[in-house]
């Protein structure tokens, strides 16, 4: 209790004031009353993120860089008829500018790497196949393969004089081998060197025409399967030179097969 003349705080049963001395009364002293303290003082500071996510909590991640929705236009709930009525207009979403583009489908991708199926398809028989063959013949299945590639050539550069080329050369060869009958045939040795004269001269004309035709079947097949087919393919003029008909026969195995799955060996 407090005094009622000085407010001074006194002890309970205190019946004069200790600092001003006058006389208590319990009865009509003023009973203090409890005032309680102020709240703490509320910060406005943002608290962190940690603090308010309860625990457990996994937010999505953000997702950036997807174009707005775009929803058609309301329609009229009223629209003329007859034959004055405006026809509908379609609705055509704004072009998307600053996004990025969006991925293909597989099917999408794999059709834009398949070649192009216009051009003619090359002869599938593999070279060792052409080359047993050229031997068991003694030449002549080698000869039967290079017309056929030459055929092709031709299919692919109209200009190619490949098929001329070696028909020259295999009608030269028919006449070696007449002349070679007919020298077997003559008994004078002057006879028989002139004949042997003569086949060798045959052979190096058959040897110019073939290459001529080669060479030519290489400057077409690389014309053309760098432009109007563009594969990058490149012929060896040694390997030309050599190895010929088996090696184009090996390209053209390996151009079949793209054009069959669209994979390039």
């Amino acid at each position: 209790m407090f005094c009622t003349k000085c407010g001074s705080q006194l002890s309970a049963g205190t019946r004069f004031c200790g600092k001003c001395g006058a006389a208590v009364n319990p009865a009509t002293a003023p009973t203090p009353t409890y005032v309680p303290p102020p709240p703490p003082p509320v910060s406005t500071a943002l608290s962190p993120p940690s603090a308010l996510t309860p625990p457990g909590y996994n937010p999505p991640p953000p997702v950036y860089n997807q174009p707005p929705a775009y929803a058609p236009p309301p329609q009229p709930m009223y629209a003329p008829s007859g034959p004055q009525a405006p026809a509908p207009v379609p609705f055509a979403p704004p072009p998307r500018m600053g996004y990025p583009p969006q991925p293909q489908p597989a099917y999408a991708q794999a059709a834009s790497q398949a070649p192009p199926f216009g051009g003619p398809m090359p002869p599938e028989m593999h070279w060792v196949v052409v080359l047993i063959l050229t031997w068991f013949t003694f030449g002549l299945g080698g000869l039967i393969w290079g017309f056929k590639e030459a055929i092709f050539v031709k299919k692919v550069d109209p200009a190619s004089k490949a098929v001329i080329m070696l028909a020259v050369a295999l009608l030269v060869m028919v006449g070696q081998v007449i002349l070679f009958f007919a020298a077997s045939g003559l008994g004078s040795a002057e006879g028989m060197l002139a004949m042997t004269g003569l086949i060798i001269l045959l052979n190096i004309v058959i040897a110019i025409f073939g290459l001529v035709a080669v060479f030519g079947m290489r400057s077409s097949l690389v014309r053309y399967y760098n432009t109007a087919e563009p594969i990058g393919l490149k012929l060896s003029g040694v390997m030309t030179f050599f190895f010929n008909i088996l090696y184009f026969q090996y390209h053209f195995s390996r151009i079949a097969e793209w054009k069959k799955t669209g994979q390039l060996r």
